[in-house]
């Protein structure tokens, strides 16, 4: 069975990966008609699997053994993480050299949310990862028609100098009037 003709159905999911022990990341790989492009899917929310991580010894290790064997395989691993510092996201980040951190300019708790990862990844990389080096933020949703979006990301650039990527994700209007 395949997704628009380019994604087999996975018979190993995010799901295996986390829940059952001998389950690796290359038993999950799913290998696309796209070049250097293999996935991992999920039949579940990543939010729902951090619980399941606290029930195997060194939880905070588990990631980074389920996905050593293949670190050397890939420029590049991706994990889509939950915004809040669950098990799942602290993994990710401890097999992780770079962090980027998407984030809507709602209001000014949209910023300060940041100071929790900015955290997290120092303690992080004190701790167990010294190779996470690099914590980048891209803005996403930016209402270019407003001026509280504007000023925002002018204080998201002055709290984190050199780290707010230049290209900026506009909102969608026409998406959000269609819903």
């Amino acid at each position: 069975c395949t997704n628009g003709g380019w994604l087999t159905t996975p018979t190993r999911t995010t799901f295996n990966l986390i829940r059952e022990r001998d389950t690796m990341a290359q038993d999950c790989i799913i290998h696309t008609d796209f070049s250097g492009l293999d996935l991992i899917a999920s039949e579940k929310p990543a939010a729902d699997l951090h619980e399941y991580l606290g029930k195997w010894p060194g939880p905070e290790l588990y990631l980074r053994r389920k996905f050593e064997p293949i670190q050397d395989d890939y420029d590049y691993i991706l994990f889509d993480c939950a915004r809040d510092m669950n098990r799942l996201t602290f993994n990710a980040l401890v097999i992780s050299q770079i962090v980027v951190s998407p984030v809507e300019l709602r209001g000014e708790n949209s910023i300060d949310a940041l100071d929790e990862i900015e955290e997290a990844i120092d303690g992080i990389r004190s701790t167990f990862n010294p190779d996470l080096k690099v914590h980048r933020i891209a803005v996403n949703l930016f209402k270019a028609r407003t001026k509280l979006s504007y000023g925002l990301l002018d204080d998201l650039r002055e709290r984190f100098p050199g780290r707010v990527t230049s290209t900026i994700i506009p909102d969608a209007t026409k998406i959000g009037e269609s819903s």
